[in-house]
Parts: C-alpha cells; structure tokens; sequence
C-alpha cells in the first residue's frame, strides 16, 4: 500500500504538501469566494483533479422536494458540504444526510464519505458505519434549525492535516475499515497476546567451531 509520508511530497508524487496547504489557507473565511479553490488545493495533495471525478455545485433533492447543491460531489464515493469560517458544522452534517438519505441522490451513486468543513476543521462521516448506528430519522418533519443527530464522524482542525492523511486512503480507492474489539482478528490476536511463550528447543550448531545455530534466521523482526 502506498503510504502518504512527506518524503513521498519531496520526491514530487504530489502537486502539493499537507503543510504548504496548511499555511496558504490559514487564513479563508468565505464559503462563496474560497472553498472551491479550498478544495481544488486539498485535491491537488493526492494528485486528483476535482473536475475528473466529480462536479462543484451538483444538484440534488430535498427532503422537501427543493432542488438543493451540493459543495461538491464524486459519485459512489464522496459528498462535501463548505460552510465559511465559524459557521455551524451540525446544519452542513444535516444538509448532507439530507441529499443521502432521502432519494436526493441515485442509490447507485450514494457517496461512501460525507466531509464538512469550515476552513478551520474537518469532519468525516462514514455513511457504513453510520447506517450501522440505527439511527432513523423522520424527513417528512425534517427542519435543519430542529435536527440534532450524533452521526460517526472524526474530527481535526486545519492544522493537523498533515497528522491525518491516512483517513483520506478511500480518495485514492484504498479500503477503509475500522477493527472492532469483537472482529476475529482482534479476537486471535488478543488470544495469542495472553497464551504463554513456548519455550523453543535447544538449537542446533552447524559444526563443532560453529557458533551459528542451523535454521537461526539472519534477522529478527519485532511488529507491534
């Protein structure tokens, strides 16, 4: 798996570093004037043109049959929702649930992630994780100035990009997944944390002035 380092940045596998776009928007406050560029800029970190796979201001419905727009939109895989600077993050987090699950968007295109942002902060939502919750809401009687909902969400300021890369994989069509204590490969591994060492049999020398035991491995590697 490729991993996003800042070594990968100065070998030039990105138009632009996490910590130059940290510095150059710093500063953006307005939704209208500066989140498209906003974006395009966060786009540019994993060498994605915006434009080739999805559409500034796309167009979706309501829960009250209004004809919303989208922030932005990659079909099958995100949604995003821009608010200007100090703006609240909840009503972005509504208007998006909106478009998601009430018909507004084609179920063959339902995005996997939902983000929102502020400028200041970014908040991811895991539409799996959250349908998992089973939360159900009433759209019929939806008001975005009522609504309050906790959907699963991760969230970190601007300025800890660089230290968040990593839950951005699903940009580059890598799989995100999230261990459970009840999945088996937790549970295995806990199991193999709390057996006992055995103990290993006395090895082997090669010859009498030998003093490398046969079958000994060239390196160790500890994993944690």
């Amino acid at each position: 798996m490729f991993l996003w380092t800042r070594a990968n940045y100065r070998k030039g596998r990105s138009n632009r570093s996490p910590d130059h776009f940290e510095r150059e928007h710093e500063g953006d406050r307005d939704e209208k004037s500066q989140a498209q560029t906003f974006w395009r800029d966060f786009f540019a970190i994993f060498c994605i043109s915006p434009q080739r796979v999805g559409q500034f201001e796309a167009k979706a419905k309501t829960a009250k049959g209004n004809v919303g727009f989208m922030d932005f939109f990659w079909p099958g895989t995100l949604l995003v929702e821009h608010k200007s600077r100090d703006k609240d993050l909840d009503v972005a987090i509504q208007q998006a649930l909106d478009y998601c699950l009430t018909g507004g968007i084609k179920e063959s295109e339902q995005p996997r992630f939902i983000i929102v942002s502020d400028f200041d902060h970014f908040r991811i939502i895991d539409l799996v994780a959250y349908r998992e919750t089973g939360v159900q809401l009433d759209f019929a009687e939806l008001r975005l100035d009522e609504a309050r909902i906790t959907p699963i969400y991760t969230e970190f300021p601007l300025a800890a990009l660089h230290e968040n890369l990593h839950r951005f994989n699903f940009i580059l069509g890598y799989e995100q997944r999230v261990y459970k204590d009840e999945d088996p490969v937790n549970i295995e591994a806990a199991e193999l944390i709390g057996r006992p060492p055995r103990r290993a049999p006395p090895p082997r020398l090669r010859g009498p002035s030998s003093r490398t035991p046969v079958g000994a491995p060239d390196v160790l590697l500890f994993c944690r």
